[in-house]
């Protein structure tokens, strides 16, 4: 188990559950010589594209297998010349992870350091380097964002975001990745605040009643870039449209599934299925 394929694994899954995506994909950099080139000066390097699909009910250890499988033919067959200059453009995140001592010069000790990858690779969206230079045991880690693409709070998140996915997987290589918590305090506290009642709610009446009372003329509902909004009578007016089509399939006792993402639309949806006293199940898009 090397620490290249342990971090691989946990770049895929921040991947996978940042992005909602199974399908993930990152560039890992490939520092190599062969016979031919032991006695070349310059930098040989490779920048290798890494593929692994993360299903929704994969444990750390599932992953990594997987990832260290995909791995392998990179490394056997990514010999110098492999990759084109133009692939570098082709993926937006870069996982480095480098180990290793300098040798002496003649005598001269040798002090290796990284160069931030910022002063010589501007183009990609996220770079995150492992080094331990000195073969220490110890690695230091680095989390590079485009400013353009991922302002303070975002880079903090995320950073924050991959950290408690490797703790996740230090602590328990066998913990379903898509169970782990990663939202931060900040996160947290802002969910709590959003879903904070401005006053308690009473016991009595049903969410309909409730619904009914509110004022006609003032906003519902409406969209977070406020291109679409509703007041309480126009939605109203368009569940009860929906009510009736759905009283016409089921009506009360009915379980009905609501296929939609975020939006007014679903709004209306549930509200409809109250109406009718018919249960709502919501499927993920």
């Amino acid at each position: 188990m090397s620490v290249q394929n342990i971090l691989s694994t946990v770049v895929a899954a921040w991947m996978s559950r940042v992005s909602g995506q199974d399908d993930v994909a990152f560039a890992m950099p490939q520092h190599n010589r062969n016979a031919q080139t032991q006695s070349v000066l310059g930098l040989f390097m490779e920048m290798l594209p890494l593929q692994v699909r993360v299903d929704p009910d994969d444990s750390f250890s599932s992953l990594h297998e997987r990832t260290a499988d995909a791995t392998r033919p990179l490394i056997v067959n990514g010999g110098p010349g492999t990759t084109r200059v133009e692939f570098l453009r082709n993926r937006n995140v870069v996982l480095n992870v480098i180990s290793g001592a300098a040798p002496s010069f003649e005598g001269l000790e040798a002090k290796p350091s990284m160069v931030p990858v910022h002063a010589s690779d501007p183009g990609h969206d996220v770079n995150i380097e492992f080094e331990d230079l000195g073969v220490t045991g110890t690695f230091s880690a680095r989390m590079m964002f485009d400013a353009e693409r991922f302002d303070a709070a975002m880079r903090e998140r995320a950073a924050g975001h991959f950290l408690a996915l490797l703790d996740a997987w230090l602590a328990d290589p066998t913990t379903q990745i898509a169970t782990v918590d990663f939202r931060t305090p900040d996160e947290i506290g802002a969910l709590v605040d959003f879903n904070a009642m401005a006053s308690e709610t009473g016991s009595e009446g049903t969410i309909v009643e409730a619904f009914t009372a509110a004022s006609g003329d003032h906003c519902a509902i409406r969209t977070a870039d406020g291109s679409h909004r509703l007041t309480h009578a126009e939605l109203d007016r368009a569940s009860n449209r929906l009510a009736h089509l759905l009283k016409e399939k089921g009506g009360a006792g009915s379980l009905i599934a609501i296929h939609l993402p975020r939006s007014v639309e679903t709004v209306i949806s549930i509200l409809a299925c109250h109406k009718i006293g018919a249960a709502f199940v919501p499927v993920e898009v």
